[in-house]
């Protein structure tokens, strides 16, 4: 039987950094009436995003998870580039609209997936960030789809019996997607966070 994952970070201090975007009030709106449903359906073992946690991951820089040396002497040896490179790049980039609709469960998250203006702008700023930041060598790069996670496992699931849960649902909205934030992350997967700089899209 294939099952989940536990996040083992949720809610522990750690000190991580991420460029992102928050949702409208409008998308939390739906997201979570969506959680509501699929959390009554499956019971215990699921962790629910609270509204001020959704956000949508455009590059990740350190990640909430051990690295071998000390995370915040990784980001300060390049703090210049992980602030001043994403200005440079997203000045260029027009607003995004982002339509997602479909729901979709991993060992390690349920998500909501989506399309970004049929131009693909979220790959295009990804391989522009990763190709002129030095990320740290444990930082995975950046997954090619453009994403959500909304719940996360507390205990271990029967994942074929989630994934049937899960396709029973749909979503259908879309997000302008004005500016992205690079933010400190203390307590992931995002209760506790510090925003350093904010960048707004090219008009």
């Amino acid at each position: 039987m294939e099952v989940t994952q536990i996040t083992d970070y949720n809610g522990r201090r750690d000190n991580a950094y991420a460029l992102l975007a928050l949702p409208s009030k409008e998308t939390q709106n739906q997201i979570l009436s969506l959680l509501t449903i699929i959390k009554n359906e499956f019971g215990a073992g699921l962790w629910t995003m609270p509204a001020k946690d959704l956000h949508i991951t455009l590059c990740e820089i350190i990640q909430p998870k051990p690295y071998s040396q000390d995370k915040q002497r990784l980001y300060d040896i390049n703090a210049a580039a992980y602030e001043n490179v994403p200005a440079q790049i997203l000045k260029n980039f027009k607003p995004i609209k982002v339509h997602f609709n479909a729901v979709a469960v991993s060992p390690q998250a349920i998500f909501i997936s989506g399309e970004d203006d049929g131009d693909g702008s979220f790959n295009k700023i990804r391989k522009e960030l990763t190709d002129k930041m030095p990320l740290p060598d444990e930082t995975k790069l950046p997954p090619d789809i453009v994403h959500s996670s909304i719940a996360r496992f507390t205990e271990v699931l029967d994942l074929g019996k989630l994934k049937q849960i899960v396709a029973k649902h749909t979503i259908s909205c879309d997000e302008f997607v004005k500016e992205f934030k690079l933010v400190n992350v203390l307590v992931p997967p995002f209760q506790q966070y510090k925003v350093i700089r904010t960048y707004r899209l090219g008009e």
